[in-house]
């Protein structure tokens, strides 16, 4: 039973974030108007937006104008199942519904920095009003960290990581961090504290590294290589939610 409930729960919000990414990178409303083709924009027919079946079903193509679908849509749904699944597998009662939730928030800011290099202020006022929540009513404190500890490792990981954006802006006179990124790790090192913050920063940079050189594997001009970016937010978000899940080992 809780195998089928992480499937279904995980293909329903994977179905919403797939629909939430989109809509925040194009700063289109969340509620309104109903699921609509990218290509013709019409609405979609319920029996054809189930998520993942339908793109199987349609053989990715859409009914209404037989234009391809994204298989980024199908790849959000099932990432979700997955994670939903090791939540079950790891939590329970009340931690399982707070770490789905947080799941959930790090998936969309993931995805949404990952195709789109956007990390949306609402989506980061969310973040971080769920994590003080979480964290201080709730105690889902996966490092105990303290009040204190937490404060002043977040004000400390934003200036770091402002002064790193500030000092590559002045030498390479482009923007390496964006200001979404400083707001998010402020966000995100409530929850790891001073103890797995260096964890947290060296983890995710290697992983943005990585992304450079095999991105640039696809250019061959120097100042094309110079112009790659790396989403840091989406590998902030990976990075703070495998150590939770490797905290509960």
């Amino acid at each position: 039973m809780l195998i089928i409930a992480s499937i279904l729960f995980g293909l329903i919000f994977g179905s919403f974030i797939g629909s939430t990414v989109y809509r925040l990178a194009y700063n289109k409303s969340l509620l309104t108007p109903r699921s609509y083709c990218p290509h013709c924009h019409r609405t979609i027919l319920w029996y054809y937006n189930i998520p993942f079946f339908s793109y199987i079903w349609l053989k990715a193509k859409t009914k209404c104008c037989n234009s391809s679908i994204s298989i980024f849509y199908p790849f959000i749904e099932v990432s979700t199942v997955i994670i939903f699944s090791i939540n079950i597998f790891l939590f329970q009662n009340i931690d399982l519904i707070l770490m789905s939730f947080l799941s959930v928030i790090l998936i969309i800011i993931f995805f949404t920095d990952y195709y789109y290099f956007l990390i949306h202020d609402v989506l980061v006022a969310i973040f971080l009003l769920f994590t003080i929540i979480a964290l201080f009513y709730f105690q889902l404190n996966p490092f105990n960290v303290s009040f204190l500890s937490a404060v002043l490792c977040s004000l400390i990981s934003m200036f770091i990581i402002w002064s790193i954006g500030r000092m590559h802006l002045f030498l390479r006179k482009t923007e390496g961090l964006g200001v979404g990124d400083v707001k998010l790790i402020g966000v995100i090192s409530l929850w790891t504290g001073f103890a797995y913050l260096p964890i947290l920063i060296i983890i995710s940079s290697i992983l943005a590294i990585f992304h450079i050189l095999m991105t640039s594997k696809l250019f061959i001009q120097k100042e094309q290589f110079v112009a790659v970016k790396s989403p840091f937010g989406s590998y902030l978000s990976l990075t703070l939610l495998t150590l939770i899940y490797l905290s509960q080992w």
